[in-house]
């Protein structure tokens, strides 16, 4: 018997009303469906019954008994079949995943499917019999003040700055007396580290919830079909984050108000039909007018685990690469374009600025600005901003400013104030003004976040009394992620402001490292930045340019992290090295010695599977690198040696291959994947803005096309190719935009030159 389970990537209704409603009738197959079951199954419209509540991390187990459960098995023999084909309803694009068996009840991380809209979500193994749902609410996390009311973000206590102070100078003597600039541990300056259902049951049948601790069993009997809907929320509030409100985060209880949207979303009018519809369109108009087209066919004849179990390195699959992009574009906005739409202010603004302020004070006697070291996460952020016009993503919730972990334990930490992730979400917020031209966000938002690090580390350089060069160092630090702690060199980044240099910037910049270094092996060393527009002004600084002052470049060493390479992707320093501007005349470094650097870098770090990880992002990261370098094979085969060796069947991203039926997911590189897809398609720098197009196309995609593909500086793009070559391009601007000159280049000419003002359409032909 085969019983065929469906799933498009058009799920969910009502993502903007903290609803969720899964049909399990066949009603519903037409846009999604996690399990196909005959129009016989089971009815009910599932509510919530008195006194049972459940936990974000528990599991619903859903049973049709009786009458139900024999209707559900006399319908299901109608689905017998002897070829495999998708079933009924799916998507003629052939945009969705489809299965002819249910997960198994241990594979969770690589067999069961999501479900989600942003603010709730939930996991099945899509059985027919009895369902199992994992349901998680957006603001829901573990820790934090609620739970633990002496949680303070990681950070020592106030009275502890003059004992912090003492010890931040004593690692700082230590590592500029170390003979080779390296210490072992800065121990002392760190620190350890609801939702509702209702029931309601058409006429004759009956409703049972039964809850068990965190988890709860909701069984329909006499009933021909069944939805559940379910509404979440918890009492977190980001606009608590700070002093006054003692860093509590803690809001109203938010049981009224569920208990108002629920009765809402049930109410006898409200049909699926009129929400699935309602939710269609607030999807597509966040999608839209993105689509992209890889050329690919459909295949209708083979179930997404065995396109998964068949695809190989190297050889690829067109159709499973597109799905697999759908996918992970699909979970990136909705996770992150929902929460910009509905909370106007940024997250990063009330949740780690402030707490970040408080670790600046204590741990570094710094009173301006604010620091944060291991826990902002914005991997998503770049595809976003490719694809959308005013998207921004929100980090972690409860703020952990401070260093956590003990002893030497930078192989998963980054010490003390220049955590990458930190610093590239400053580039995030430069490149989200880049991207949009918004200049009411900037002034609310972009520039005082900026301003804040910026101040922050004017204040935190500090003289190099290890080689005594005169030049300003930052103190202690290590590369991402990666041992020994020591000391690094710090350049001018290149976020920008129109006001001019202030004399403390001017006077500092020219104590700093002065361009790019290339090492003795042929190796990138260092990324001097350039200015996104002609006569901008540097003002905040950054770290980890060279991976260390000290000489320690292995050409054996494959870690995980490309930190040094952040300039080559997702920035665009080393890929638009321009030497008039970036210093090359101290080098005499050309733009073609820079890439050659940083591909020998590139090169000797390995292909993503190394000692320290086996990870599914450091691999697209890597695709993505070798794209801007123009290697179509090399980017073709990190991609796809992605694909292979941590995609699940599920299409989730699983951090350690070949780990079992549930291993480690990290969806890191399901965000980074799709990103990771447009940069051979077009790569966008600034001053002038150069677009390059197709500099990295493999040969499997011949024929193609991108639409409403974003830019820097307001525009829009739409791209197709044939026979591995453009055919035809145009270029949209945005109104109210800062007019800005722009370069189209293909196959290293330029095809066409203008400059942009607001409203201009731009067609290129080839």
């Amino acid at each position: 018997m085969t019983t065929k389970y469906a799933r498009g990537l058009n799920n969910n209704p009502a993502r903007g009303k903290k609803l969720n409603t899964l049909p399990l009738t066949e009603s519903a197959i037409p846009e999604l469906s996690l399990l196909h079951l005959p129009a016989t199954v089971f009815q009910a419209y599932i509510n919530r019954p008195t006194g049972c509540t459940l936990g974000s991390y528990g599991p619903w187990s859903f049973m049709p008994p009786g009458r139900a459960r024999q209707a559900l098995t006399v319908g299901l023999t109608s689905l017998i079949s002897l070829v495999a084909s998708a079933p009924p309803g799916f998507p003629t694009s052939g945009n969705g995943l489809w299965y002819t068996s249910p997960g198994a009840s241990d594979a969770w991380s690589t067999e069961w499917l999501p479900i989600g809209n942003g603010y709730l979500a939930a996991t099945m193994p899509g059985e027919t019999i009895q369902e199992t749902m994992h349901v998680n609410v957006e603001s829901l996390w573990s820790g934090g003040p609620m739970q633990d009311p002496s949680y303070n973000g990681g950070n020592m206590l106030p009275s502890q700055q003059s004992t912090m102070a003492e010890d931040m100078q004593a690692y700082r003597q230590a590592i500029f007396a170390s003979a080779n600039g390296t210490i072992n541990n800065i121990e002392e300056l760190m620190t350890p580290a609801g939702a509702y259902a209702r029931v309601r049951a058409s006429s004759g049948s009956s409703i049972s919830c039964i809850p068990n601790g965190v988890n709860a069993t909701l069984s329909v009997e006499g009933a021909g079909e069944a939805w559940i809907t379910w509404v979440g929320g918890t009492n977190y509030d980001m606009y608590t984050g700070n002093a006054a409100n003692d860093f509590s985060f803690a809001g109203t209880d938010p049981h009224a108000s569920l208990v108002s949207l629920i009765s809402a979303a049930t109410e006898p009018s409200v049909s699926y039909a009129a929400l699935f519809n309602t939710h269609v369109a607030d999807y597509a108009g966040l999608m839209s007018p993105f689509s992209l087209s890889l050329g690919q066919t459909p295949d209708f004849a083979t179930p997404t685990d065995q396109l998964v179990a068949a695809y190989q390195t190297n050889v690829g699959n067109p159709y499973l690469e597109w799905v697999l992009f759908n996918y992970g574009a699909f979970a990136t906005f909705v996770r992150a374009a929902v929460k910009f739409k509905l909370v106007p202010s940024s997250q990063i603004t009330n949740t780690w600025a402030p707490r970040g302020a408080e670790t600046a004070q204590i741990l570094y006697n710094i009173s301006r600005g604010w620091v944060t070291h291991d826990e902002m996460n914005v991997r998503s952020l770049n595809i976003i901003l490719r694809m959308s016009t005013s998207r921004f993503t929100q980090p972690k919730i409860f703020g952990h400013t401070g260093m956590k972990l003990s002893g030497n334990s930078a192989q998963w930490a980054d010490y003390p104030g220049e955590n990458p992730r930190f610093y590239r979400s400053m580039i995030h917020v430069w490149d989200h003004f880049d991207y949009t031209n918004n200049v009411m966000w900037f002034k609310e938002q972009g520039w005082p976040l900026l301003k804040g690090v910026a101040q922050f580390h004017l204040d935190k350089l500090i003289a190099d009394l290890h080689f005594n060069d005169s030049t300003l160092v930052t103190n202690p630090c290590n590369s991402p992620e990666q041992a020994p702690i020591t000391f690094v060199f710090l350049r001018t980044k290149t976020v920008t402001t129109y006001a001019g240099y202030t004399s403390e910037v001017q006077e500092k910049q020219t104590q700093m490292d002065k361009g790019i270094h290339i090492g003795s092996w042929g190796q990138l060393q260092g990324i001097s930045t350039r200015s996104p527009h002609a006569g901008a002004t540097n003002l905040a600084l950054s770290p980890n340019c060279k991976e260390w002052k000290v000489d320690m470049d292995s050409p054996t060493d494959t870690h995980r992290h490309l930190s040094h390479l952040i300039g080559l992707y997702p920035g665009y320093a080393i890929t638009s090295y321009d030497p008039a501007v970036q210093n090359g005349s101290m080098y005499g470094y050309s733009r073609s010695d820079v890439l050659a650097a940083a591909e020998v870098s590139l090169f000797h770090r390995g292909n993503g599977t190394g000692p320290d990880a086996d990870a599914g992002w450091e691999k697209v990261w890597r695709a993505a690198c070798w794209a801007q370098l123009a290697n179509a094979s090399e980017f073709y085969f990190e991609l796809t040696y992605a694909v292979e060796r941590n995609f699940a069947s599920n299409l989730f991203d699983i951090y350690t291959p070949n780990s079992g039926p549930d291993g480690v997911f990290q969806i890191d590189a399901n965000f980074g994947y799709p990103a990771a897809l447009l940069a051979p398609d077009v790569a966008s720098y600034s001053t002038p803005l150069v677009v390059t197009v197709l500099p990295a196309l493999p040969a499997a995609w011949p024929s193609g096309s991108i639409k409403g593909a974003r830019l820097r500086g307001g525009l829009t793009l739409d791209l197709e190719w044939a026979n591995g070559k453009p055919t035809a391009l145009t270029i949209t601007v945005d109104q109210n935009v800062v007019a800005r000159p722009v370069e189209i280049v293909y196959s290293a000419g330029t095809v066409a030159s203008f400059t942009t003002s607001g409203g201009l359409t731009k067609a290129v032909g080839f």
